[in-house]
C-alpha cells in the first residue's frame, strides 16, 4: 500500500480480499484542524485504515454516507462534487489569515507573522 493512495489503496484491498467482505467507506480524517477526504476497509465489522502514514498513530476517521464513488476518479457528496479538504471554523481561519496578510502588507517581517494553515 502506498501513502497518500488511501482511494486506491482501499479499492485494491477489497478487489483482492477472497472473501469478498471488504468494504470501501469514505469518510473524514480529522487532522488538527482540517478534514481531508480519506477511504478505509470495512472487514468484519472493524474499519481499518490500510495505507500508510508517516506519525503511524490511530486516525480520527467518520464515515460520511452520503459520499458515493461515481467511478474510480470520482468521488460525489449528495450527487454532487465537493472539496477534498475542509476546514473546522472556516470563517476563523479566513479571518486570521486576511490579518497575516495585512500585517504583510503593512511591512511586517515574515517571520513575525502567524499563518493559521
Amino acid at each position: 500500500m502506498l501513502p497518500q493512495q488511501c482511494h486506491n489503496n482501499v479499492h485494491t484491498y477489497a478487489k483482492a480480499d477472497p472473501t469478498g467482505e471488504s468494504k470501501v467507506v469514505p469518510g473524514w480524517w480529522k487532522r488538527g484542524d482540517v478534514f481531508v477526504l480519506h477511504s478505509v476497509v470495512l472487514s468484519r465489522d472493524l474499519l481499518h485504515c490500510v495505507t500508510p502514514h508517516a506519525d503511524g498513530e490511530p486516525i480520527l476517521f467518520a464515515p460520511d454516507p452520503a459520499i458515493a464513488w461515481a467511478d474510480a476518479d470520482q468521488v460525489l457528496r449528495d450527487g454532487q462534487s465537493f472539496p477534498t479538504i475542509v476546514r473546522n471554523e472556516p470563517e476563523a481561519v479566513i479571518a486570521k489569515a486576511k490579518k497575516a496578510r495585512d500585517a504583510l502588507l503593512a511591512g511586517a517581517d515574515l517571520g513575525s507573522v502567524t499563518f493559521p494553515f
